[in-house]
């Protein structure tokens, strides 16, 4: 869950569609 949890972090801000999704952004430290 962590491995998929950090790859998010690197793909989310590239996919709009994922922005929903709770991941924080490893430089914002906020939810997208």
């Amino acid at each position: 869950m962590q491995k998929e949890a950090k790859v998010l972090q690197i793909i989310a801000p590239t996919k709009p569609e994922w922005r929903d999704l709770p991941v924080l952004d490893p430089q914002e430290g906020e939810v997208l």
